[in-house]
This record gives structure tokens, C-alpha cells and sequence, in this order.
């Protein structure tokens, strides 16, 4: 087949389906008025077309129209239920990324809108296509769509589709690269003129190719996806040879003129019944002319009597016979079994109960038909489904351009990824029985559990299971790691929980003392009060801080989490020989715990006087020259407090941490510490942190809760910087940077893949940084600079 063949094919098949829409135009006409009446318009194509505005203008609907609510209660059941979307693929991440990919193309493409009409059309036409164009889906009537061969009752099967469309002659001009043939035609419209097209789709040519009415080719391109038409649907036909059938509609139109003759009859036999004949004359007879005129008028029951006076009376007329009076009821029970429905499914749950048991038995007998359609809507959008995934796989950058994904080809790493689509939860079937029977069972041991959750209606019992497993693997984890924080955290005194605080975070170096009651003295650099200050803040009761004026850089053993050896320091043989009387421990202990420490030289003449041995200037030099941290450890040997009990010393240098911080506390805190701030003019002063889309987005929504770097930036600790991508997020700062962290088992952090990260930095030691983040009411646009990483700084924010 060539593409001058396709076009004559395409009129040969376009013949055959309007005999098929004339032999249906009906079918709307008695669903929307009840009767039969012309909704045709007359066009300049051969094509019909429906014109519902002059049809309302001359015609009014019959109101003795069951078929209308009969039919709509079928529909709105299907449409008021829930759809359930089901991505299988062996990254349960890329799974959760595409069903959220293919639910956002059903929000724009208006599901919830159009599935009603779909529905309708099914009805009245057995069929319903749908066109995808790479963003969004539209709904196919059959006055939009035919197919190219009538026997062949499914879509991707045919040899060709046709869907006839119109489009504006500026759009063609000014948008579609089109073949300039056909200038001699479109020259003869206007440019708001519209273009009626025949859009061909030919599967043995891998081509779509649109015609004029004229026959001209006015252009031609490749299927998006080779092998697969961009067009799905359902096709109600029990055949498995003809595309069409009788539509349901059809059916249910011949019942809806029994239904009215039958009230039409009824009426008119119950006007004669109460306006009974009564004739007669003057000389006591019957005017046989009258009588004849009155049954004329369809008087059909007329009663006269004539009593031995010459009196004319007459007896009451007999009822209605009852087969007659229940006619309409039993044409509308007809309807209902060709449905598929009964009482119970409109809403009456008292019709037909026995015993227990029956009602249910009885609504899910009403629900056989309606399942046997919804099957064929959940293949419709489970092909289309799967569609999308192929569509957006060959086309990398249109994926790109709907995403946040900076690289696409990453995503598309995982092969073997399927799309399923179910319809559940109708409103009214009633399944407690079956669902109370499957927990019984399982709860029994009969059945196992991913059975039970199949019989529950889960499409992917697996799933479920696995997330039920980490979900448990994660509560027994976190009790271990309570337990372990609790045992470690009842170990640690204010000594060690001040550094903690305090490591890495100060610029100059710092100096811990401990005083009686578990208290410590924090002496720190003026420049560094406030910081301290703020990081103690819940040891307030605990620490006492002291303001010194030397300033002395910070020692490397004052920025490691790691426990490390200490030099040795001779001992101070003036403490260290002489013991220490019983009323220096009183003296210590009557100092107030909140009395400020002058200087460690005041405190060793303190420690002399009392032991009976004054330092001379030369000891006093000597001393200070010497680490002062073994003098302290003797101090401590002679009061009652006790030993820690992991053996390290005390004194005026910083004591190491003894554990490393929990990622999972840490990062709980961060969360505590969000909120939402205004962007100012003061804040886009800061410098930024710029990530990649959609990393930054990510990190400021919560998403992902950490970010990885391949180096140690120690100078991003406790700084505020912005947090920029696309657009400015909020305001960050950096709390810890971890270097020993497992990758996988962050992976609920970081949300990074392993392809992801062997891509962009190879088998690179990574660094985890915990962060607190003051998230924008608003994000702020700015201009991004090309090539930018790392820290940038915002030009021209739209505050």
C-alpha cells in the first residue's frame, strides 16, 4: 500500500462507517429526548456531524424516559470509582517516578472529565478511541475515528486508522512544515478558515499522513513509536471478526417504545374509565348516534342502562386489567436485565432479601455486566499506559522538557518497566463477606499472604510485602538504636556532651574544666561567645561559660570525632608526692558552683597553699608550661565524684567524643527545625549552594533530606547560604559532614541510585552532609548563570 492508495482506502472505509452512524443517529436521540428526532448537521463534508443546539430549539425531551436514568446509573458507577495505578519494575524507585509520570499526564489530559462521554459513546457507538500526541491524551468519538478494516475488532491490529480532524488555516500556515502543493488550495480560505483533515495512520508504512479533502498529501512523518499506533480505546464487540456490533443503545431504544406505548395506552383507557358515557332522550330511549360519536372520541367502555320505567342509568366501569398496568414495569425490568442491573444496585437494599447473605449476593449478580464493560476501559488506558512509557523511551528530550530530570538517560536504565490500570472500589457492590472470608482464612493459616492480598484486590501483592518487611526491619532498628543511645547517652557526662557540642564549630580553640555537681567551665575566645552560647543552649544548667582574651588557633584534636592519643605530660611532683588533705575536697566543695574560675595559675597557688607548699615564680613558669590535663586527673582522683567509665583523662584540653553521632537523630532534629520564612533583599545577599534540578527542589521539599558531595567543604559548617537550582529555595546551613556512612542504607536520605552516582563521580569517597533548611514562602526566580556549581552568587532576584 502507497500513499495514494491509502487515501481512497481510507474513502472506501469512511463510506461503510457512515451507514454504521446512520444506523445509530438514534441512539443519542432517544438517550438525550427520548424519542427519535434528527441531530444531524449539514456540512461540507460528507462526514455527519451532530448539531444538539437545533435540535434543542425545536424539540422538547419526553419525559417518560427511563433509558436516561438507567443508563446513567450504569455510568456514574463506573466513574465515581477509583483508579489504581500499578508500575512494575526492579527499582522500586522508577516505578514511583513513573506512575507519578503517567497520573500527571491524566490530570492534564482531564480523565476525570472526558471518562464519562468515553463511557456514553461506548454505549451508543460500541466503541471509543483515544490520541495521544506526546503530551497530553484527547477523547475519540466515533464521529472522529474509524477504523480501516470492519473486520478486525481491535485497534492495533488494523491495517490503517483515521481520525478526521479540522484546524485553522493560520495554524497549518504558520506551524506545520507542509507540503507547499497545496498553497492552491489553502489560498482559497481565510486564515481563521478551517481545514477539514484526514489524519491517516498506516502501520505497514510506519507513517502518518495527513490528507485535504481534495486528496492532497499535506504532510507526512514517522510514527513516534515504530510498530504502534498512538491511538487506543475499547471496542465492545462479541465478535472476533467485525469491529462493529449492536451497540447497547440500540436495544434499549426498540424497549423504550414499547415502555411508551404501554403508558400511552394506560393513559387514554384510564381518561374513558373516569369520564364513563351517559346518553339518552326525552322518550326514555338511547340515542344510538351519540353513543356512536362518544366511542369515535376513544370512549371504548361505555355502560348504558335503560330500568322498566324508561329511565336510562349506568354502572360504574370495570378497572384496567392488571397485565396492562404492569406493562411498563415489566418493559422496564427488561431493561434492567439487559443492564445487567436489578433494584438492588439503583438503591433499594430491601429488594429481593430472603435471608443472610442474599442482598450481597444480589447487588454482586448486578455487577457482573458492569465488570464485564470496566474490563474493557481498564485494557484501554492500561495499552495507552504503556504507550507513554514506550513514547517518553524513544524521546528523551521530550521527557526532559516535561521533568525535572537533568539526565534523562539515567531513568531509562531500568528496561522492563509495565504499566497496569484497574478500576476498584465501586460505591455501591457490597464485598464485606468476601473480604471478612479472605482475612479469615489468612488468619487461619490457609492461605498466605500475598494470596489474601490478591482476593483483597491488590494487583501487586509483592510490593506490599516488601514494604511491610523494611517497615518492620526499620522498627526493629530504631529499637536497637534507642537502646544503644540510651545506654551510651546515660555513660556521657557534661564534659563529653559539651564538646560534642562545641567540635569543629568554633574558630579558636576552646577549653573545658570540670567543677563539682557534673558541671564544666567552657572558657572560649571573645569573638566566639555568641556561637557557644547558642550550641550549649540546652546545657545551660550544666556550663558555665568563660570569656577569655587570648586568642589561640583551633588544634586539629579539636575538630575530629575520632577518639585520639594523647602525649604523655610529666607528672607535677609537688602534687603529685604530697597527698591531699581531706579540707581541700570541703573547699571545693563549699565553692559556688556558679563562681567564675579566674586563670589556672590562681587555682594551682590555691592547690599549693593548702597541701603547705607555695610554688616559687621558677615553678610556677615550669608548671604552665606543662599540660596541665594530669594535674586535673590527680585533682579528680582525691574528690568523691567517681571515674568515667571510659577511661579519658579531663583537664583544660578539649576531650574527644567517644561515639559518632546517629545520622538518624540528626536528621530529625534538621526536620524539627524547619520552616517557612519571606524571601528578602538581605537574604539574596548571602552566597548560594547550586544543585542540579531536581536535587535542589528535592532538598528543599523534604524529598531528599541530605546531599552528597565527592570532597570535605569544612568551610560550609554553621554558615548560612542559599539554596539555589532553577529557582532560589531557601536558606541553608550545613550542621555535620560525615565521611563514614553506609550508601544503601542512606539511600531513604540521599535518594541517590548507584548508576547515578558511579556517573557522576566514579568509586569517589563521599561526604553526607546533615543540614537545617529555612524554606521560601515562594521560590525566587533569578538569572542562572550557564556552567554553575558549588557556591555562586544570585544575580538579579524577582523578590
Amino acid at each position: 500500500m502507497n500513499e495514494e492508495n491509502l487515501f481512497k482506502s481510507a474513502l472506501l472505509a469512511q463510506d461503510r462507517h457512515v451507514r454504521f452512524l446512520n444506523a445509530t443517529e438514534d441512539n443519542l436521540s432517544n438517550y438525550f429526548f427520548g424519542k427519535k428526532i434528527s441531530l444531524g448537521a449539514n456540512t461540507s463534508t460528507l462526514y455527519p456531524r451532530l448539531n444538539l443546539v437545533d435540535a434543542i430549539a425545536s424539540n422538547r425531551p419526553n419525559p417518560d424516559n427511563p433509558v436516561y436514568y438507567l443508563v446513567n446509573a450504569f455510568i456514574d458507577e463506573i466513574i465515581e470509582s477509583e483508579w489504581t495505578l500499578d508500575v512494575s519494575a526492579k527499582d522500586d524507585l522508577i516505578s514511583d517516578i513513573w506512575e507519578d509520570k503517567i497520573k500527571s499526564v491524566h490530570r492534564k489530559s482531564k480523565r476525570r472529565i472526558h471518562f464519562k462521554k468515553l463511557i456514553l459513546e461506548m454505549f451508543t457507538h460500541a466503541y471509543f478511541g483515544i490520541y495521544f500526541d506526546g503530551d497530553k491524551w484527547y477523547p475519540l468519538t466515533s464521529y472522529d475515528v474509524f477504523p480501516g478494516d470492519a473486520s478486525i475488532p481491535t485497534w492495533q491490529e488494523q491495517p490503517f486508522i483515521t481520525r478526521l480532524t479540522k484546524v485553522k488555516k493560520n495554524y497549518i500556515v504558520d506551524n506545520l512544515n507542509y507540503n507547499k502543493s497545496c498553497d492552491s488550495f489553502l489560498s482559497s480560505l481565510s486564515d481563521l478558515n478551517d481545514v477539514f483533515v484526514y489524519d491517516i495512520w498506516c502501520k505497514d508504512l510506519n507513517k502518518n499522513v495527513a490528507y485535504l479533502q481534495n486528496g492532497e498529501i499535506l504532510y507526512s512523518q514517522e510514527f513516534p513509536v515504530k510498530g504502534i499506533y498512538p491511538i487506543f480505546g475499547a471496542v465492545d464487540t462479541e465478535l472476533i471478526n467485525s469491529f462493529y456490533t449492536v451497540p447497547v443503545m440500540l436495544v434499549l431504544s426498540e424497549l423504550l417504545k414499547e415502555f411508551q406505548e404501554s403508558i400511552s395506552s394506560i393513559k387514554k383507557s384510564s381518561k374513558s374509565i373516569a369520564n364513563p358515557l351517559l346518553v339518552y332522550d326525552v322518550d326514555s330511549g338511547i340515542d344510538i348516534d351519540a353513543v356512536v360519536q362518544k366511542m369515535k372520541q376513544d370512549y371504548k367502555q361505555i355502560i348504558v342502562g335503560k330500568n322498566r320505567e324508561g329511565d336510562i342509568g349506568f354502572r360504574a366501569p370495570g378497572n384496567l386489567p392488571g397485565y396492562a398496568i404492569n406493562m411498563p414495569v415489566s418493559v422496564i425490568d427488561q431493561m434492567m436485565k439487559f443492564l445487567g442491573i436489578n433494584d438492588a444496585f439503583l438503591g433499594n437494599p430491601m429488594a429481593g432479601v430472603r435471608e443472610r447473605g442474599a442482598l450481597t449476593n444480589l447487588i454482586k449478580a448486578s455487577f457482573r455486566k458492569l465488570e464485564s464493560k470496566v474490563i474493557l476501559l481498564e485494557e484501554a488506558f492500561s495499552d495507552l499506559d504503556n504507550y507513554i512509557i514506550a513514547y517518553y523511551k524513544d524521546h528523551n528530550k521530550k521527557f526532559k522538557e516535561t521533568s525535572d530530570f537533568e539526565t534523562p538517560e539515567d531513568f531509562f536504565l531500568v528496561k522492563d518497566v509495565e504499566a497496569e490500570e484497574r478500576l476498584t472500589q465501586f460505591l455501591n457492590k457490597d464485598n464485606t463477606e468476601e473480604k471478612n472470608l479472605t482475612m479469615n482464612k489468612f488468619r487461619a493459616g490457609l492461605i498466605s499472604q500475598r494470596t489474601a492480598l490478591k482476593e483483597l484486590g491488590h494487583t501487586q501483592p509483592d510490593k506490599i510485602i516488601k514494604e511491610q518487611q523494611n517497615e518492620a526491619m526499620l522498627r526493629e532498628l530504631f529499637k536497637v538504636d534507642v537502646q544503644k543511645r540510651t545506654s551510651e547517652m546515660a555513660r556521657k557526662d557534661s564534659l563529653v556532651l559539651a564538646f560534642e557540642k562545641l567540635k569543629g564549630r568554633l574558630q579558636n580553640k576552646f577549653w573545658l574544666t570540670p567543677i563539682e555537681g557534673d558541671k564544666v567551665v567552657v572558657s572560649v575566645h571573645s569573638s566566639d561567645k555568641d556561637k557557644a552560647a547558642k550550641l550549649l543552649l540546652d546545657l545551660n544548667d550544666k556550663v558555665l561559660i568563660k570569656v577569655v582574651k587570648e586568642k589561640e588557633e583551633r588544634p586539629a584534636d579539636q575538630d575530629s570525632m575520632d577518639i585520639r592519643q594523647q602525649p604523655m605530660v610529666p607528672e607535677v611532683e609537688s602534687v603529685s608526692q604530697q597527698p591531699i588533705p581531706e579540707q581541700q575536697v570541703q573547699v571545693q566543695a563549699a565553692t559556688p558552683a556558679a563562681e567564675e574560675i579566674t586563670s589556672n595559675e590562681e587555682l594551682l597557688k590555691k592547690v599549693a597553699e593548702l597541701s603547705g607548699q607555695a610554688p616559687n615564680k621558677e615553678e610556677e613558669t615550669k608548671e604552665e608550661e606543662k599540660d596541665i590535663q594530669s594535674f586535673l586527673k590527680e585533682l579528680e582522683g582525691t574528690s568523691k565524684k567517681p571515674e568515667r567509665e571510659s577511661g579519658a583523662e579531663r583537664g583544660a584540653v578539649p576531650t574527644p567524643r567517644e561515639t559518632k553521632p546517629f545520622l538518624d537523630e540528626l536528621v530529625e532534629a534538621t526536620l524539627k527545625n524547619r520552616k517557612k520564612i519571606k524571601p528578602t533583599a538581605d537574604l539574596m545577599r548571602l552566597k548560594a549552594l547550586y544543585f542540579k534540578e531536581p536535587i535542589a527542589k528535592n532538598l528543599a521539599t523534604g524529598k531528599q533530606l541530605v546531599f552528597l558531595k565527592p570532597k570535605n567543604m569544612p568551610e560550609l559548617l554553621e554558615e548560612k547560604f542559599l539554596l539555589a537550582g532553577k529557582k532560589v529555595y531557601g536558606v541553608i546551613t550545613v550542621r555535620e559532614i560525615i565521611d563514614d556512612f553506609d550508601f544503601e542504607e542512606t539511600f531513604k536520605y540521599h535518594q541517590m541510585t548507584d548508576a547515578s552516582r558511579q556517573k557522576n563521580w566514579g568509586d569517589a569517597k563521599l561526604y553526607l552532609y546533615v543540614f537545617d533548611f529555612e524554606e521560601f514562602e515562594t521560590p525566587v526566580d533569578y538569572d542562572v548563570e550557564p556552567g554553575a556549581k558549588n557556591i555562586i552568587t544570585i544575580k538579579n532576584p524577582k523578590i
